[in-house]
């Protein structure tokens, strides 16, 4: 969930899968504060989130720079979710 009174102008996931490398990913406005999209992950992957809002300020929601880890439910189908 990201809001801010001004409005939020986009969120973005950045992770990487354990290799060193960076990607990002903008997600999309779903219903209410919610934002949604999509990571490939693994045993390995860390991730943060930026969220600007629609002064051009932006945030980082970082765990205190120890970043977010993905658990992943092994019934099919696959879901994803923080820990």
């Amino acid at each position: 969930n990201a809001r801010d009174e001004s409005g939020i102008q986009a969120v973005i996931v950045v992770y990487t899968d354990g290799t060193g490398s960076w990607q990002s990913v903008s997600l999309s406005p779903g219903n209410g504060n919610a934002w949604t999209g999509n990571i490939p992950v693994n045993e390995e992957t860390e991730f943060f989130a930026q969220t600007v809002d629609m002064a051009g300020n932006v945030t980082i929601s970082d765990r205190g720079g120890e970043y977010y880890r993905p658990f992943l439910d092994t019934t099919p189908p696959h879901t994803f979710a923080t820990v």
